[in-house]
This record gives C-alpha cells, sequence and structure tokens, in this order.
C-alpha cells in the first residue's frame, strides 16, 4: 500500500456481489420500522435540549428559554433547523409566577 492512498473505512466498501443479506435490526425484529429523525432531543428531569438538523422541532408546552438573558417563558416553542436550545419545563408549574419585584403575573 502506498503511503499517499488511505485504507478505506470498512462502512464505505461495497458488499461483494453473492454475499448473503443482513440480518435484520433489533428493530426489524420487534416488527418496527427503522426511521431517522430530523433532530435529537434529551430531557433529564425538567431540563430538555434540543439539538435539529435539516428540520425542525416543536416542543408542547411552557418553558424557559435557560440560553435567553430574559428568561421569558415561551409557549410551545420551535427550535429552527441547524440550531441547538437548552429549555426548562415549567408546564407542570403553578400558575401564579411572581417576580423579584413582588409582582404577580398571571400565565
Amino acid at each position: 500500500m502506498s503511503a499517499s492512498r488511505r485504507p478505506t473505512s470498512p462502512h464505505r466498501q461495497r458488499p461483494p456481489t453473492g454475499c448473503a443479506p443482513l440480518p435484520p435490526t433489533p428493530a426489524g425484529k420487534a416488527g418496527l420500522k427503522y426511521r431517522e429523525q430530523q433532530h435529537l432531543a434529551i430531557r433529564r428531569g425538567k431540563y430538555v435540549a434540543v439539538n435539529t438538523f435539516n428540520g425542525e422541532k416543536k416542543l408542547t408546552g411552557h418553558y424557559v428559554d435557560i440560553l435567553d438573558p430574559k428568561l421569558a417563558v415561551v409557549r410551545d416553542p420551535v427550535v429552527p433547523a441547524q440550531k441547538r436550545a437548552l429549555y426548562c419545563d415549567v408546564t407542570l408549574c403553578s400558575k401564579t409566577i411572581a417576580a423579584a419585584s413582588s409582582y404577580t403575573l398571571q400565565v
């Protein structure tokens, strides 16, 4: 092998003709159809992290965008394609939110 040519990954190589078909995936064994999504959303307690790829992701409920300096409550936020977001889920919180100025706001 010459120094200028790198070995290719086994995932990039084409299988030789006449090979046996690949075994079914775990999803296929369970009778499920494999499908890729256009987002990755992870929930840990009341926190939700979202990373979108080619499509957008809509969350349902009331959230506080932790990366927004205003820390405003957002209803049903939409994370656009190719973006990331970090939210705190306040949907299950009390309907009354008190601010530091002792002003009470009904949501």
